[in-house]
């Protein structure tokens, strides 16, 4: 039998942006706060971002993965989220111009342009 939690809220360690933290079929997993629409949510799948769907239990909620078989029996109220990716990670993988905005080459860095 999978182990799953109820979600709570916390903070990511390395980013500080708030997150739920919750244990989805024996793995403990940091989730975004945001729901995600249907266009948002191929772009995380086409992105390796794992998704999940939510299943409401007062005050909070438990969630599974979305996968092949359950995302076409979705209803159209399901609420679904990303499995949370820090921003610089988010950055550093799209090559964004400034992601180290204001630090200064090393002398290693230089060598490499």
């Amino acid at each position: 039998m999978p182990i799953n939690t109820k979600a709570k809220p916390s903070t990511c360690t390395r980013c500080k942006q708030p997150i739920w933290d919750i244990t989805i079929d024996g793995v403990r997993t940091k989730l975004d706060t945001s729901p995600l629409p249907l266009a948002d949510e191929l772009q995380a799948r086409l992105n390796k971002q794992r998704t999940f769907q939510l299943h409401q239990d007062r005050p909070t909620f438990t969630a599974s993965l979305r996968h092949q078989h359950n995302i076409p029996a979705t209803k159209p109220d399901t609420i679904v989220i990303a499995q949370h990716q820090c921003q610089g990670d988010t950055m550093i993988a799209t090559g964004h111009p400034d992601y180290w905005p204001k630090s200064k080459p090393t002398q290693n860095q230089e060598a490499l342009f």
